[in-house]
């Protein structure tokens, strides 16, 4: 029996370019990201300055040291404080830091040893927040969060069609193969046949 797969093929291609450079800017802002402490530490030397085993004596004097750098946020620090030693990364998020966006605390990087603020950055305003909010919503915001959802939607059907066209067969591996074009119509793996060109007997 034949089977023309040509308005299948046809979903395939045009599902797949239109969705591709979406895919594309993801899939690289993604894999960016797995490494983003690493990249950030080595885009800011004064972070990088801190020895990675420096380790606070007193976490309250970790607290007054941001206070002193940011003395209109008395609260709401969420002080993260490594494992390992080194620079300690503060956030503190206001209302004013939400207004038109829907994250976007201060951070700040403390010195353990000497219990001052080396460093700090609003989010989205440096290359690793900027890098991740591209990932997440395409810099869009809310409408961007969207048009990610929508997308993944989209491209459920063509997910759908290649696995429509992968099955389960009982042809043996040794049946010929006579779909029309250059490419074989069918490949043979681990006992599925994925059509590729658009035929088979």
């Amino acid at each position: 029996m034949n089977h023309d797969w040509a308005p299948l093929r046809t979903l395939h291609r045009y599902l797949g370019v239109s969705v591709g450079v979406v895919f594309t800017v993801t899939g690289l802002s993604g894999s960016s990201l797995v490494f983003y402490p690493a990249i950030d530490r080595l885009m800011n030397p004064s972070v990088r300055a801190i020895p990675d085993d420096a380790r606070p004596a007193s976490h309250e004097a970790v607290y007054q040291a941001l206070l002193r750098s940011h003395p209109d946020r008395s609260r709401g620090w969420r002080i993260e404080v490594p494992d390992g030693g080194g620079a300690i990364a503060a956030r503190s998020l206001s209302d004013d830091d939400l207004a038109g966006r829907s994250f976007a605390p201060v951070i700040a990087w403390v010195d353990p040893r000497a219990y001052v603020v080396v460093r700090s950055e609003q989010w989205g305003r440096f290359p690793v927040t900027w890098l991740y909010d591209l990932h997440y919503r395409l810099r869009l915001g809310p409408t961007g969060a969207r048009i990610m959802g929508i997308i993944g939607i989209q491209a459920s059907p063509s997910r759908a069609e290649r696995m429509f066209k992968c099955r389960p067969t009982r042809t043996s591996d040794s049946e010929p193969c006579d779909g029309p074009g250059p490419l074989p119509c069918s490949i043979r793996t681990s006992g599925w046949w994925c059509t590729a060109a658009t035929r088979r007997p």
